[in-house]
């Protein structure tokens, strides 16, 4: 389901939002920004633990920076890696609709329409 996806391996900052929010306009955020339009695709380590940002203005995306989220409602997601691949599809939209889909990209930035 991911058409379009980031390759950690060729990192393009210019696809992350780089907006900058006043402490007012965080706190009245009633849903994450949108920190790129697909997902990141990344080697993760298995048994490591990660805290994945949940609110999307960290500055050092998927993950949390522990900075971004202040003032706002969203809170990091912390996850250990339970098994061993060469690659991760990380959720960059923000938007998983899964529940059980956590970190990982469950294809919600396809319908995306607040962007």
């Amino acid at each position: 389901f991911a058409k379009k996806i980031h390759d950690m391996e060729t990192k393009n900052d210019d696809l992350v939002v780089k907006k900058e929010f006043t402490l007012e306009e965080k706190a009245q955020l009633e849903k994450p920004v949108v920190a790129i339009s697909c997902p990141f695709r990344m080697p993760l380590e298995m048994g490591k633990t990660y805290k994945w940002c949940s609110c999307g203005l960290s500055k050092t995306q998927p993950f949390c920076d522990g900075e971004g989220h202040k003032g706002t409602k969203f809170k990091p997601l912390k996850f250990t890696v339970d098994k061993k691949q060469s690659f991760f599809l990380v959720c960059g939209c923000k938007r998983n609709k899964q529940p059980d889909a956590g970190p990982y990209c469950d294809g919600s930035h396809y319908n995306i329409t607040d962007w």
